[in-house]
């Protein structure tokens, strides 16, 4: 149904966290789009969506979504990824991408990631 990107399937197969990247999803989700989504793929349940929807403020709306999403992860993330997606926020991938590979071009104690060409020359 849906067409994962190289890139995307790069994302998903590193493990990282919500909270790595919690300044850029505070600033660029769009809240009440993503609950709806998260909803209509069963991620989140009714109570869950509409306890977003009834909040006036988008900043608290989109903490809202990020609070339910982390108790929920990682066994969302493959769907939520997929919601960016879909959802006209793919740059927000391409975002996390970028900071991630700049980190691992970056060695500074124990921010140093490898890059996949150093793994596999490990």
């Amino acid at each position: 149904m849906f067409e994962i990107s190289d890139s995307e399937n790069l994302l998903l197969s590193f493990p990282y966290e919500l909270k790595d990247h919690r300044s850029l999803f505070l600033e660029e989700l769009e809240p009440s789009k993503t609950a709806d989504y998260l909803f209509q793929y069963g991620v989140f349940d009714i109570d869950t969506h509409d306890e977003i929807e009834a909040v006036k403020e988008r900043m608290q709306r989109t903490q809202l979504v990020l609070h339910h999403l982390e108790r929920k992860f990682p066994d969302c993330m493959h769907t939520f990824v997929r919601v960016l997606k879909i959802s006209n926020q793919g740059y927000i991938i391409s975002e996390i991408l970028k900071r991630t590979n700049e980190k691992s071009l970056t060695p500074q104690g124990k921010n140093f990631y490898l890059s996949a060409d150093q793994i596999i020359r490990l």
